[in-house]
């Protein structure tokens, strides 16, 4: 669980990740606040997945999506960099786990 001055506030929670300051479970981590995942797609494939999420959406609801190539997510906050703003993200490859990395900026591309 963060400390006692992040508790609470998003904001102050991804900017704590970005730094390296915070590394532990999300959940939870700010209370009142919606928990989410992430899926980062190229996207040839992002079109094919939001339809599976519309025809999914109580099991997979789409909080949020940005314009290809842009890491902002600004519907669902100021200064949102997704590269950055999560304490841990799992790579997958061919459907498989292959790694935890603290930040995905070496792997952004503009078709993402």
């Amino acid at each position: 669980m963060p400390s006692g001055d992040l508790r609470g506030h998003g904001a102050n929670i991804r900017q704590a990740a970005r730094l390296g300051r915070f590394q532990g479970q999300t959940s939870g981590a700010a209370p009142g606040l919606v928990q989410a995942n992430i899926v980062i797609l190229p996207h040839a494939q992002a079109d094919q997945f939001a339809e599976y999420c519309a025809q999914n959406a109580k099991a997979c609801p789409v909080l949020a999506m940005s314009q290809q190539g842009d890491p902002s997510l600004p519907t669902l906050g100021a200064d949102i960099d997704i590269r950055y703003d999560l304490p841990r993200y799992r790579l997958y490859r061919h459907g498989e786990p292959v790694s935890d990395v603290t930040d995905i900026a070496d792997l952004w591309r503009d078709d993402l």
